[in-house]
């Protein structure tokens, strides 16, 4: 386990185990939905989710020899996860190649300390890999919370991607964390 001094003492972060799989499908699906499903929920979102957020496909994702997942515990309880891949070359730095997939929180425990843990504990699991503890993310260019997010923390901002959800494309803003 990590310590962190950013969170509450008796929080922990871990490595994901694929017992852990349940517990990270139902979580990220309740973020994903809280942050992007604004209007409502229709078939191209439920599909998407069901399909992302399974306990298959996170099984999967965690048997990912490319990837890392963190979480944050508090006794058994799942309260946040990061996601990191390398080998993913950012569209608009294609030197780096280290891709924070996904940090979601759950909204009940937002302002304690738990994002910027997961983020330091990304950077000290990368370093401990043998690589490079900077990398890069993409955000959806309405969630305002995670873009002060990012900004807080010294990321800076380079250049937009993509993300296809059926027919539509939604512009993604692409941030870079400061260099080690």
């Amino acid at each position: 386990m990590i310590a962190t001094p950013t969170m509450p003492p008796d929080y922990t972060i871990r490595l994901a185990l694929a017992s852990d799989a349940s517990n990270i499908a139902a979580l990220g699906m309740q973020v994903w939905l809280h942050t992007y499903a604004k209007e409502g929920i229709r078939q191209e979102i439920s599909d998407f989710v069901f399909a992302s957020f399974s306990p298959a496909s996170i099984s999967e994702l965690i048997a990912d020899s490319t990837k890392f997942v963190l979480l944050v515990q508090h006794r058994e309880h799942l309260l946040a996860y990061a996601v990191v891949k390398r080998g993913s070359p950012c569209p608009t730095s294609p030197e780096l190649s280290i891709e924070l997939e996904t940090l979601y929180v759950q909204a009940h425990f937002a302002g304690l300390g738990l994002g910027p843990a997961l983020l330091l504990a990304c950077k000290e699991h990368l370093e401990a890999l043998g690589g490079v503890a900077q990398f890069w993310l993409s955000t959806c260019h309405r969630n305002t919370a995670a873009i002060n997010f990012y900004l807080k923390q010294n990321f800076q901002r380079q250049g937009s991607s993509y993300f296809q959800l059926g027919e539509e494309q939604h512009e993604n803003f692409i941030f870079i964390s400061p260099p080690p």
